[in-house]
């Protein structure tokens, strides 16, 4: 199952280097696994090519995953990111 990295010193899962403009980083999926990106529930989600840990170094197994923030924030109002 996909999972999300959580924020540490330094890193946070919103800052990603493959992100694009409006755009927020969501979770790392396994490479292995086609069927745990296929279930993100996300219409705007996009696969990237290089996942990273929390500590910022390269996760050759799993690649990362985008959503729009718009589409985010539709979905979690309460939550608010990017403004």
């Amino acid at each position: 199952m996909a999972m999300r990295v959580k924020e540490t010193e330094g890193y946070t899962n919103f800052v990603h280097p493959e992100c694009k403009t409006s755009e927020r980083w969501l979770t790392n999926c396994a490479k292995d696994s086609p069927d745990d990106f296929e279930a993100i529930g996300y219409q705007t989600k996009r696969a990237g090519q290089v996942a990273y840990d929390i500590n910022g170094k390269e996760v050759p197994s799993h690649f990362p995953v985008f959503i729009l923030e718009s589409e985010y924030n539709s979905r979690h109002p309460e939550v608010k990111i990017g403004q």
